[in-house]
């Protein structure tokens, strides 16, 4: 699978590791550029329900209820989810949960 060549300089990996209840900050946006969400997995501690969002205010998804030991693995995209200009990739869960695991993104101006 080929890669988008706009995204190749602006790639980053981090990790994901948060114990939470609500929005939690998994990618911080920057001023005028936009977070795409390329690839990623995490395993959770306890049932929980998951939203991803861009910002405090745009489901990027619908819930999705988790068990607990619960993993999604979402391999790469090559229509990545896109958050909104300067807005943070955000990981919203309805119960306290440890949640670890990995993402690969870009942040770019030149992700449309």
């Amino acid at each position: 699978m080929l890669l988008r060549d706009d995204l190749i300089p602006y790639l980053n990996q981090t990790p994901i590791n948060f114990t939470g209840v609500g929005d939690q900050v998994v990618v911080m946006g920057q001023t005028n550029t936009r977070i795409a969400v390329l690839q990623f997995f995490f395993v959770l501690s306890a049932a929980t329900t998951l939203i991803y969002k861009s910002g405090l205010v745009t489901q990027l998804s619908g819930p999705m209820p988790f068990l607990a030991n619960g993993a999604q693995v979402q391999d790469f995209i090559q229509l990545p989810i896109l958050c909104n200009v300067g807005d943070n990739f955000v990981i919203n869960t309805s119960s306290n949960v440890t949640l670890g695991g990995v993402i690969w993104y870009a942040l770019a101006p030149s992700v449309q």
